[in-house]
C-alpha cells in the first residue's frame, strides 16, 4: 500500500476506534448483554458489579448514533452509576446534541441530575426550550429530581412560555414535588 493510501486507512479507521477497546472482552460482553436485553429491568447493582470498566463501554455506546436509540438511552440511564467527569462531559454533550433522537437526549438529562443534581442543571436547562415536547416533558422530569430554588425557578420561568398542555401539568407537577422536598427540608 502507498504511504499516501496507507494514511488515508488510517485517518478514515481512526474515528471508528473507541475508548470502549480498552475494556477486556468479558467487560463488553457482559454490558452488550444489559443494552441489547429484551426489558430493562437491571439495577445499580447490575451495573457495578461488571465494574468500572463498564463505564467506558457505555460512553461510547451513548455516543453511537448507529447504535438503537433505546441501547443508548439505556448506556446513558447506566452511566448515572458510574460518577466521573468523564461520564459527565459524555452525557452532557448527548443532552445537547440536536441530532440525538429525543429519547436518548431526556436518558442523559435523567442521568444528568440523578448524579450530579445541581451540577447538572446548566447542561439540562435548554431542553426545557427544545421543539420536540417529548423532550421538554422528560427535562421536566429531570429537573424535578433536583430540589433546589434554582431547579424550581427554571420550571416556573417554562411554564410561563409553555405552549403544550400535557408539558404545562408535567411542569405544575414539578414544581409541587420540588416545593414539597424543600418544605420537607427545611423542617428537618
Amino acid at each position: 500500500m502507498k504511504p499516501l493510501g496507507l494514511a488515508l486507512a488510517l485517518a478514515l479507521t481512526a474515528p471508528l476506534a473507541s475508548t470502549a477497546q480498552a475494556a477486556s472482552p468479558q467487560v463488553e460482553s457482559q454490558v452488550e448483554t444489559l443494552l441489547r436485553a429484551p426489558e430493562d429491568v437491571t439495577t445499580a447493582a447490575d451495573w457495578t458489579r461488571i465494574g468500572p470498566e463498564a463505564a467506558e463501554v457505555l460512553r461510547e455506546a451513548v455516543a453511537n448514533p448507529k447504535r438503537l436509540a433505546i441501547q443508548r438511552s439505556r448506556a446513558a440511564m447506566a452511566l448515572s452509576f458510574f460518577k466521573g467527569a468523564e461520564n459527565q462531559a459524555a452525557l452532557s454533550a448527548v443532552a445537547a446534541d440536536a441530532k440525538s433522537p429525543w429519547l436518548v437526549r431526556g436518558a442523559a438529562a435523567r442521568s444528568l441530575t440523578t448524579s450530579y443534581q445541581a451540577a447538572a442543571l446548566d447542561a439540562v436547562a435548554p431542553l426545557l426550550q427544545d421543539k420536540n415536547k417529548r423532550l421538554r416533558e422528560a427535562a421536566v422530569k429531570a429537573v424535578a429530581l433536583v430540589p433546589t430554588a434554582q431547579s424550581k425557578s427554571l420550571l416556573e420561568a417554562r411554564l410561563g412560555a409553555e405552549t403544550n398542555d400535557h408539558v404545562k401539568a408535567e411542569i405544575g407537577r414539578a414544581i409541587k414535588q420540588i416545593e414539597a422536598r424543600l418544605a420537607k427540608k427545611e423542617g428537618k
